[in-house]
C-alpha cells in the first residue's frame, strides 16, 4: 500500500498459486501463511491487509527484528493470539 507500512493480498487465489509455491514452498494454503504472519506478530486488518512495525518499505535493516513467536499452551487451547508469547530465534 502507498504508506509503505502495510501490504495487501489482493487475490488470495493468485497469491496461493503463484507466490506461496515459489517463495514459501512449505506453506500450501493461504490460511497457513496468514497464521504464520500472526506468529511473526503481523497485525491483520482484514480484507488481506497486514502490518508489522518492522516491515517497512526501503528499510530492510528492520526485518531482523521480526521474530517468530510460539503461542503458549493456554493460547493453543483457546485459539487466541494475545501476548505475551514465547519467542523462538533471535532475541531482541
Amino acid at each position: 500500500l502507498p504508506d509503505g507500512n502495510t501490504f495487501k493480498i489482493h487475490s488470495q487465489e493468485a497469491f496461493e498459486k503463484r507466490l506461496l509455491r515459489e517463495y514459501f514452498p512449505r506453506q500450501t494454503q493461504i490460511k497457513s501463511f496468514m497464521r504464520q504472519l500472526q506468529y511473526y506478530d503481523f497485525e491483520n486488518f482484514g480484507e488481506g491487509i497486514f502490518r508489522h512495525r518492522c516491515f517497512v518499505r526501503g528499510q530492510r535493516n528492520l526485518c531482523g527484528q521480526i521474530i517468530h513467536q510460539l503461542p503458549t499452551k493456554n493460547q493453543k487451547k483457546s485459539g487466541k493470539s494475545t501476548r505475551p508469547l514465547k519467542t523462538r530465534g533471535r532475541k531482541k
